[in-house]
């Protein structure tokens, strides 16, 4: 079982016991790929893990200087990118540590020096062929409560049943959770938003009594009907949508001639859309400064797209209307108290101010027309490459079996006219090149730099892309039409 990489164990010092712990044993143990390394010594850590990184020519980063973990990553064309963590052992042996984590799939150990024999002395490898997820002890929960959304993504990873025993203590320490930062809870979250089926996720949490705690707002929707269907409150429709959202991104990802589970509807997906799903892919796996994902906020704006503020709008308005500010006030406080970067917020309300309007054109049996388009992405950019997959899950989730080919056929072409302007003609619809700039305004109209110029260029843009200009001549009429109005 020795999966050390040969370079990294010829590294390591031979005169210390360093024990390989966690999550790699683990994924060892089921047949997953290994890339992090987490490591235990009983001395010399920040020592050892510094040693390593200058040997292998790594970066070497102090994490802790008082628990003493440290971290070292490798960046070449072997590893690309590799991570080792070294930390000091909890309690006066291994088996006290290992005692003091999580969960017993977690609590298995290797001896760099015999990496042959497994050390698993709460039989964490019994539990992973019997698929159940079992505490370390019975203070786990307690100790730290974070593990109760840890729980949640250990199961639906590794399709694993939690033990009535763990359930208890887990439901025993929900409250806990309030002791927890916010920092950690996003985290922790995050994880789970990477891991397939949130929708089924969001169901484990609620039924554990985890949602009132976590997204409070959630707890409301259960209590709210979805209008036009007395039968079904907001909570499931978010649900719903979610799970659409999930089979869009899944079928996005797969080649063009991969099974789609005979679905009707998936089928139309690939073949009104399909052709963007390398540059969706690239989009969604697109990273924001705190490292988090595109598609991690995608998904985190469709949990929060029910979330109203107490008005109420009729059907035309409710198409129609872009976020209202009570309600993007209230999303933009809670998006802050998890404690998302200004991007991520900035993307999540867009999302939601656009997967409805104006996706849905003036006249709703054509596609959206230029100035649509136009006013539709500079409004909210890249969200709104985001906003189309949203409105196909919501159309999905809203229509249910009742839902035709032809009407989602339709909703695909309007994405699909969105899609073809975003990345095929963006010099044209999106943001052309002006014919004329702001030293020709203040140069020819003899105007003023201010608020004036912005306006007019801003017209000009928009009229450029609506195909009203074309030429330099044009452009200059258009001004001075602007100006004596």
């Amino acid at each position: 079982m020795n999966f050390i990489p040969e370079e990294i164990s010829k590294a390591l010092p031979r005169h210390l016991p360093i024990y390989l712990v966690g999550g790699a044993v683990r994924d060892a143990i089921l047949g997953r790929r290994v890339v992090d390394l987490d490591f235990v010594l009983s001395n010399q850590v920040l020592k050892t893990a510094r040693s390593l990184a200058n040997i292998l020519q790594g970066d070497f980063y102090v994490l802790d200087d008082e628990r003493q973990i440290g971290r070292v990553i490798i960046e070449n064309d072997k590893y690309r990118r590799q991570i080792l963590d070294f930390a000091l052992l909890r309690g006066s042996s291994l088996e006290d540590d290992l005692k003091q984590r999580d969960f017993t799939i977690n609590a298995m150990a290797l001896d760099v020096g015999n990496p042959t024999q497994l050390i698993d002395p709460l039989s964490g490898s019994r539990d992973l062929r019997e698929k159940v997820l079992r505490v370390c002890s019975d203070s786990s929960i307690d100790d730290d409560p974070v593990r109760i959304l840890r729980a949640i993504r250990m199961a639906s990873t590794y399709q694993l049943r939690i033990h009535p025993h763990t359930l208890s203590l887990i439901r025993r320490g929900i409250n806990r959770l309030n002791e927890v930062s916010a920092e950690r809870i996003r985290d922790e979250i995050f994880r789970l938003l990477d891991t397939p089926g949130w929708a089924t996720s969001l169901r484990a949490l609620d039924m554990l009594g985890v949602i009132k705690i976590i997204f409070p707002e959630l707890e409301g929707l259960k209590n709210i009907k979805v209008q036009g269907n007395q039968k079904k409150s907001k909570w499931e429709h978010t649900l719903e949508v979610i799970h659409h959202l999930e089979n869009l991104l899944s079928v996005l990802a797969q080649l063009p001639d991969q099974d789609t589970g005979n679905n009707l509807m998936m089928g139309l997906v690939n073949l009104k859309i399909g052709r963007y799903r390398n540059p969706l892919n690239e989009h969604l796996e697109t990273r924001f400064s705190s490292g988090r994902s595109a598609r991690q906020a995608l998904l985190l704006a469709a949990t929060f797209h029910q979330v109203e503020d107490n008005n109420h709008f009729s059907d035309v308005d409710q198409k129609k209307r872009l976020i209202t500010e009570n309600r993007r006030i209230n999303l933009i406080s809670r998006l802050q108290t998890l404690c998302l970067s200004n991007q991520e917020v900035d993307r999540i309300i867009k999302i939601n101010a656009n997967y409805f309007s104006p996706l849905i054109p003036a006249n709703p049996d054509q596609l959206p027309e230029r100035r649509e388009v136009y006013r539709f992405f500079n409004y909210c950019g890249e969200a709104g490459i985001d906003a189309g997959l949203l409105f196909l899950a919501n159309t999905l989730a809203h229509g249910g079996l009742d839902l035709s080919p032809e009407v989602f056929e339709h909703q695909l072409s309007i994405v699909r006219s969105l899609y073809e302007a975003w990345w095929e003609k963006h010099e044209v619809l999106i943001s052309p090149t002006l014919l004329i700039n702001g030293d020709d305004l203040i140069n020819i109209f003899k105007l003023t730099p201010g608020p004036l110029l912005g306006k007019i260029l801003s017209e000009l843009k928009e009229a450029q892309a609506i195909g009203e200009v074309t030429s330099r001549e044009e452009a200059l009429s258009f001004v001075k039409v602007l100006l004596k109005n």
